[in-house]
């Protein structure tokens, strides 16, 4: 009794020592893996049309004779084998599933497959079902995808043939010096230098830093040589550099500012009369110096219209220049209305004939009327003041965009669920493009989405962003890190634009087990399940420790 109670404990106890030493060594098994849709949250995360989620299963919204329901994007982590896929719900569904190699499965096509042998490979996954009005009623309230990851193998003997190779491929990566930092000339050097294969092509363009519009549209850099920048005038600006080839893509910016002196050349000329001498006069013939008068001085350039949606922030620079001779001490920039804009920029001293910038953030208030509000700007130095109108154009909301979630699900993945309203009550062509922002404001991920929003419609989305493995983002996965998610979204009859601060922390993923990942990118749910088969094992050396005794007792 005592022996089988020591040989039990010591199944146990190998079993944990099994377990830790897997998980350190990093073992990441294949095969059997599921992808499952049991919730709304998990449907959520894709597309409806023409259907809706009634709170148990996704059906024919009211009214609809078809509908289409296309499923947010798998991720396998891995290369993997798509094995099957089952579903719960009621009517004769007909599904069709895409692999793709792009995070955003741009690049897949759906196709019918065989539900019980699907056989496709690939990293992401996307299935729809297609749903119609007929005699049985139709419904999915379930779906479960299992899959078999057949990418350790490659990926470690990749490793090996990359370590023994001596002609690797470098990844396309750039490092601009410059445009950085201030400039007094309005020609501005672009240097930079560009890593890849022989066949990357380069090219730029040059944006506003505030409205972020375009001042110079993409311009092709023949053979990604050093350049000249011409024609800019004073303000703040962001340079985008882009380069392409077999190695990869890769984008990169920089910030710079134009501040041009002041082209005050006047000259002052004193009259003179000559007096003929007296008798016994002497005449001094030392030249009397003329004498420069002291102006004092200062003013606020004109502010273009600041077109925003309701509940819209953005952000204007304000150019102050000094127009007099004397300099200005303890100026500061204040606003008449600190609820619409606000100015960042502290006090400032401008010497004579210079100029200065203020950054003034702009934000409309909840219900506010749609139309013109004359905001008013007051510019106090210790010895002048200059005042100027900001004019606020209020547009209607005719497109809503709502960030509902994002984390980080991968090393190589930020993961975003958003939703579109279409407010204007017609089809409207949605192109969204999402940046990345780190501190320097250089682009660590960026990704595009085209969408078609049927009039009145309200759909949720997924977005995975690719991270470059070059960016902080990628090389401090242990570490937070604070990022800008700029958005815009565009269509014919509206635009606007979003600016989000968020940090994000390590990948949510699930250790050594993500072979069994749910929804593709593990979580908890992994640490559940090893606890539950530790539970069965004890249970079945108990079990078998009680049931024998009983046994030997019978004989």
């Amino acid at each position: 009794m005592k022996r089988e109670v020591s040989i039990s404990i010591f199944a146990v106890i190998l079993l944990i020592v099994s377990v830790f030493m897997i998980s350190y060594l990093g073992v990441k098994p294949t095969g059997f893996a599921i992808f499952q849709q049991q919730t709304q949250t998990d449907f959520n995360s894709g597309n409806y049309t023409n259907t809706i989620y009634n709170g148990s299963a996704v059906v024919l919204a009211a009214n609809q004779t078809t509908g289409v329901y296309t499923s947010g994007i798998f991720n396998a982590v891995n290369i993997s084998t798509l094995n099957n896929l089952t579903w719960q719900g009621s009517g004769n569904l007909t599904f069709e599933v895409k692999n793709c190699s792009a995070p955003d499965c741009s690049g897949g096509s759906f196709t019918s497959v065989n539900l019980s042998n699907i056989n496709i490979t690939g990293q992401y996954f996307q299935y729809q079902v297609f749903l119609t009005a007929n005699s049985s009623s139709q419904s999915l309230s379930s779906v479960a995808l299992d899959y078999t990851q057949i990418s350790n193998l490659t990926n470690q003997t990749n490793q090996t043939n990359q370590t023994n190779q001596t002609n690797q491929i470098i990844p396309t990566s750039a490092v601009v010096y410059n445009p950085a930092g201030i400039f007094t000339s309005n020609s501005v050097p672009i240097n930079f230098t560009a890593n890849g294969t022989a066949d990357i092509t380069c090219w730029y363009n040059v944006m506003n830093s505030t409205g972020m519009s375009i001042i110079t549209g993409n311009t092709t850099l023949s053979s990604c040589v050093n350049t000249t920048l011409s024609g800019l005038s004073n303000g703040n600006y962001l340079f985008n550099l882009y380069l392409n080839g077999s190695s990869g893509f890769y984008s990169t910016s920089s910030t710079f500012t134009i501040s041009l002196p002041s082209q005050n050349n006047n000259q002052s000329t004193t009259n003179q009369t000559l007096i003929p001498p007296q008798q016994n006069q002497t005449v001094n013939s030392t030249p009397t110096q003329p004498t420069i008068q002291q102006t004092v001085g200062v003013s606020i350039s004109d502010i273009p219209q600041q077109n925003l949606n309701e509940d819209g922030t953005g952000k204007v620079a304000v150019s102050v220049q000094n127009t007099g001779t004397t300099d200005l001490t303890g100026c500061v920039l204040g606003s008449d209305s600190p609820d619409w804009a606000s100015v960042s920029t502290g006090s400032q001293g401008i010497k004579g004939g210079a100029t200065a910038s203020y950054d003034v953030s702009i934000n409309v208030p909840l219900r506010s009327d749609v139309g013109a509000h004359n905001i008013g700007l007051t510019l106090t130095c210790s010895e002048a003041t200059a005042t100027k109108t900001l004019t606020i154009n209020v547009i209607k909301t005719q497109l809503g965009f709502n960030l509902t979630s994002i984390s980080r699900t991968s090393p190589r993945t930020v993961k975003l669920i958003y939703s579109l309203a279409e407010l204007a009550n017609q089809t409207q062509n949605v192109t969204i493009n999402f940046d990345l922002l780190d501190s320097s404001n250089t682009i660590v991920s960026n990704l595009s989405q085209s969408i078609n929003l049927s009039a009145g419609t309200i759909k949720y989305f997924t977005a995975n962003l690719p991270i470059n493995s070059t960016s902080p983002l990628f090389k401090n996965m242990s570490q937070n890190v604070s990022l800008t998610l700029k958005t815009d979204y565009n269509s014919p009859i509206y635009s606007g634009e979003l600016l989000k601060t968020i940090v994000l922390g390590a990948p949510i993923s699930g250790g050594f087990l993500s072979g069994f990942a749910i929804l593709g990118e593990g979580s908890g749910s992994i640490i559940i399940a090893v606890i539950v088969v530790l539970v069965i094992v004890i249970v079945f050396f108990v079990a078998r420790k009680v049931i024998k005794p009983r046994k030997s007792r019978k004989k």
